[in-house]
Formats: C-alpha cells, structure tokens, sequence
C-alpha cells in the first residue's frame, strides 16, 4: 500500500472518530443544560415558595396569630436561609412572643397582689407590634400610684428609725424600675437627693457627738460613743473607727466579758431577732481580783451590725473551753453603735 493510500485511509478513520465525538459532546450539553434549566427552575420555585411563606406570616402576624407566623417564616427561612428580610422579621415575631407572655405574667401578678415584681415583667415587654407596648404603658400606668404609695410609706419608716441607707436602698430599686419615665423618675431623685442631705447632717450631728482621741505616733484620730468604756474590765460591745490623713479606716468591733471567774473564751454569737451570727477573732485576757476577757477586731460583717440597730432582741452567747454565758445588747448600746455608723457613712474620705 502506498503512501497515498494510507493516508486517506487515516483520514477516513479520524473523520469518523469526529463526528462520533461531536455526538458524545453534543450529548453532554444537552444533559448539563438540562441540569442547569431544572436548578434554576427549582431555585425559582423555591424564592417563590419562601416570599409565599412570608407573605403568608406578615399576614397572620398582623392578625396576632404568633404561632402560625412563625411557623411560616421558619419555612422560608430553612428555603432562603441568608435572606436578611426574614431574619429581621422571625426577631420581631420572637420579641412580641415574648412581650405578650411577659403581659400574661404582669397580669397574673397584679392579681396576686405583686405590683413591683409586675412592673419589672412590664418594662421587659417593649415590642412595637400588635399594640404591645401600649398596654405594657397601660398596665405600668395602673400599678404606678399604689408602688409608689406603698414605697412612700416604707421609706418613712425607714427615715423615723434614722435608717437613712435604707430607705435611699429602697428608692434606688424605684429609680431602676422607673429609668425610662422622666416625669416619676425626676420626684425620685428630688427624694433620694433630699435624703442624702438629711443623712449628711445626721452624720455631722452624729459625730459632733463622739468621743475623739489622737494618737500622735500613729497620727490617728480615733472616734467612739462616749458611753463606750476606756477600759477592758467592764462588759460591752461598740464599734469605733478611726481617720488619718482625712481618710477613714475600717471600723472596728469591740467585745468585752467581764466576771468573777474565767470563761477562756475562744467563740462569740449574737442571736438578733432568731437569727444567728458567729464572731471570730482572738480572744485576749487579763485580771486583777476579776476577770477580763476581749476582742478588739476589724469588724468584718457589717450586715449583723445593722441588724442588731434594728432589732427588738440581741443577745451574745460567750462560748469557754467548758462554759458558756450569755449578755443582751442593751438598748444604750445599739443607740451608741447606730451613732457611730451613722458618723462613720457620713465622714467624707
């Protein structure tokens, strides 16, 4: 066979490999194609499944049915999980789910009696949808007067008895739950301002009152009752504190047992009211033809010492090795403490 011949023969075969590959690839294309027009075709149909979706929540959002709303957006939200539309609008149908259960709570509340624990549900139901916020302001408007009357009336309680922390404790929970009402909030703080003022003179007049002693080597200026005792052989129990370079030190808490036989203290109680607290320290001692036992510490629990100005009954119970006796705070003792408190809160660092 000569050259020529090969050659058309070749020719032939690479003619038919190309038409047979054109038909292959043709065949490719229609089938990607195909593919290409069915995702489209179901992307389409999805975004229109999803705005139906939407369109249908916004709808019975409108007409208060949460439930079926939020059903309807989840649908569109797990076609469309990116769109930014109907992630805004599933948070407005979560927020005024919640704001209508916190009303269901503020209600139930009320009826129970429990205005302020309502008016701290109420201020958490701020949806602007549906009217919620409306009645939120409505059923705040209701309670108002009564919360108010009812905290008036405790916070001169707390002024008669001098309680002065108290009663600005008892306005500042006010002030919180009225932060967004201007026009209650302004009387609060015309309160509250003018309780600050009268326990800045309490506490002047307070520690006019006190005892003062400078101890030049510490430069010191010591302030205590004047009917706390100078000395360790008698029974007591104060407080006092000092300043130094016009900052006030921690107060300090004294306790005193004296009698005609040893106890070897080594732990104190105070009952206030039925209610328990421990007190620690070293206990020191001394004699001459009676006894002395004593702690001189930093007074570290603040919350029995205020109880113990408020309560109708204090009584120590002094725990020995083998032996315990007991002491009541007296009246005289609980003024002197509550005057040196009071001077203490009041002297400006």
């Amino acid at each position: 066979m000569n050259e020529i011949e090969k050659s058309s023969i070749y020719s032939f075969k690479s003619k038919k490999f190309n038409k047979k590959h054109f038909i292959f690839l043709l065949i490719g294309l229609l089938f990607t194609l195909s593919l290409l027009g069915i995702a489209q075709y179901s992307s389409a149909q999805n975004t229109q499944k999803a705005q139906d979706s939407f369109t249908l929540a916004t709808k019975l959002f409108n007409e208060s049915n949460i439930k079926g709303a939020k059903k309807n957006i989840e649908d569109a939200l797990a076609l469309k999980p990116n769109n930014s539309d109907y992630k805004n609008f599933i948070t407005r149908i979560e927020n005024a789910e919640k704001s209508l259960e916190g009303i269901t709570n503020a209600e139930q509340l009320i009826e129970n009696g429990m205005l302020q624990e309502a008016l701290e549900v109420l201020n958490t139901a701020n949806s602007p949808d549906l009217g919620i916020d409306v009645k939120s302001s409505f059923l705040i408007q209701k309670i108002t007067p009564t919360i108010l009357a009812e905290n008036q009336i405790q916070v001169q309680k707390y002024l008669s008895s001098k309680q002065f922390s108290d009663a600005k404790e008892k306005l500042n929970g006010l002030i919180s739950l009225y932060a967004g009402k201007k026009d209650i909030l302004d009387e609060l703080m015309r309160d509250y301002n003018l309780i600050s003022e009268l326990e800045k003179k309490q506490s002047q007049q307070a520690l006019s009152k006190l005892s003062k002693r400078y101890d030049k080597f510490q430069d010191i200026t010591w302030y205590s009752s004047p009917n706390s005792p100078r000395y360790r052989n008698y029974n007591a129990f104060y407080i006092y504190f000092g300043s130094s370079d016009n900052s006030k030190l921690s107060l300090r808490l004294v306790v005193q047992y004296e009698s005609d036989d040893w106890l070897f203290i080594d732990s104190a109680a105070v009952n206030v009211d039925g209610v328990n607290y421990s007190i620690s320290g070293d206990w020191e001692r001394d004699h001459d033809s009676r006894i002395w036992e004593w702690i001189d510490e930093t007074l570290d629990d603040r919350e029995m010492i205020e109880a113990i100005i408020k309560s109708k009954s204090a009584v120590i119970r002094f725990e020995g090795n083998q032996y315990y006796n007991t002491r009541t705070i007296s009246a005289s003792q609980k003024q002197s403490i509550r005057d040196v408190l009071l001077a203490y809160d009041g002297l400006r660092s």
